[in-house]
């Protein structure tokens, strides 16, 4: 076969800390400081998703005579079903005189973990007639870190603690750590923030690293469709020679006994609450929008359960009729705030009721309000 094909991957090169060998890699190179502590790697060595492959490809004519019409294209196949993407499109080369060379560096961000496969494969024309070889480099790729998420509820808000491991072999460098939570709730960070002079954090092997948060439920207009969806963990980090990588963790979901009660398509949202604290026995008025988030119209009703109200009463026509709500909209109610009992009190006791299929959504906690003592 008169064309070869060689692929290494490209990376920092490891310093040796045991059996130094003199190196012999081009002319003149061994008499720099170093050579004797730099090894080029055998193998594509330990790959971690997140992280950017790169990998250099070199085709050269073994042989004497020219092969014409040389085309090269490079692909990577990943998961399961070996889902094949180009990392060098087909290339018209032209012709290849004898010990003639050219090298390619590719590309490729590894988003999943598993099996993967670089293949290379090059048509060319020798002696009038059409030839195609192929060469393949098998690789796994290894999960970085892993985390185990636990949910916890204190009053409405949600208190999310993630434990990070790191699975790699060598120190790993934790650059930006970030949880992108749904848009149904608001985030409150309660890390210690990175220093400004030394922004890394360092993560041995096996080692972890604690990180809590506090999500509560907000007035987003766009609510998530699925309510147990909580958000997920983006990880920036650097392996121990400066290769970055960028890995999206396992979506962090409310354990289902947590999960909110079915509200049937109904939502009840506040669109401003007061800006100051209530005052004992003093009424405020407050509205309240109910929207219909099902793709059908819908006849509803409001209904005010005392009850279910502690510390403040929302005060209404109970049973009062909405009308028709047309899908994706909303009616809006003004009620009165009557404060009873200073502190701090959830807004709750609201049911909607569907006139035609008598199906009655309670809505939960939809907010919540500061009551003080009056002033003497």
């Amino acid at each position: 076969m008169a064309l070869t094909i060689k692929a290494m991957r490209v990376v920092n090169p490891p310093l040796r800390t045991s059996m130094p060998t003199s190196c012999s890699i081009g002319i003149g190179v061994s008499s720099f400081p170093l050579s004797s502590l730099l090894e080029l790697p055998a193998a594509f060595g330990e790959i971690y998703s997140g992280e950017q492959f790169r990998c250099y490809v070199h085709l050269s004519n073994s042989s004497s005579s020219t092969i014409g019409d040389v085309k090269v294209r490079v692909t990577i196949k990943c998961g399961a079903e070996q889902q094949e993407t180009e990392l060098l499109s087909q290339t018209n080369l032209g012709a290849f005189a004898g010990s003639h060379s050219r090298d390619f560096v590719v590309q490729h961000t590894l988003a999943e973990a598993g099996n993967h496969l670089v293949e290379c494969v090059v048509t060319y024309q020798e002696q009038g007639r059409f030839q195609k070889t192929k060469k393949s480099w098998p690789f796994d790729v290894l999960i970085p870190l892993q985390m185990d998420p636990y949910v916890t509820q204190v009053g409405r808000a949600y208190m999310v603690q993630l434990t990070m491991t790191s699975l790699m072999s060598k120190t790993v460098f934790l650059e930006q750590v970030e949880f992108n939570h749904s848009p149904s709730y608001e985030l409150m960070d309660l890390n210690p923030t990175m220093s400004q002079d030394d922004p890394d954090t360092p993560l041995e092997p096996k080692g972890q690293l604690q990180l809590c948060y506090q999500l509560t439920p907000g007035r987003s207009l766009a609510p998530e469709k699925d309510p147990g969806l909580l958000g997920a963990l983006q990880v920036a980090y650097r392996g121990p020679m400066g290769s970055l990588g960028n890995i999206r963790m396992a979506i962090v979901r409310l354990p289902r006994n947590l999960l909110p009660p079915d509200s049937g398509g109904i939502e009840v949202t506040i669109p401003e609450l007061p800006g100051h604290s209530l005052t004992v026995g003093v009424p405020t008025p407050l509205a309240i929008r109910v929207w219909n988030r099902s793709s059908n119209q819908r006849k509803l009703n409001l209904e005010l359960r005392t009850e279910q109200m502690a510390g403040v009463l929302l005060n209404g026509v109970s049973g009062q009729a909405l009308g028709e709500v047309p899908p994706n909209g909303y009616v809006e109610v003004w009620v009165d705030l009557l404060p009873l009992l200073p502190g701090i009190h959830p807004l709750a006791g609201v049911y909607v009721l569907d006139v035609e299929s008598f199906q009655r959504s309670e809505c939960g906690e939809i907010g919540a309000v500061l009551v003080s003592k009056p002033q003497p």
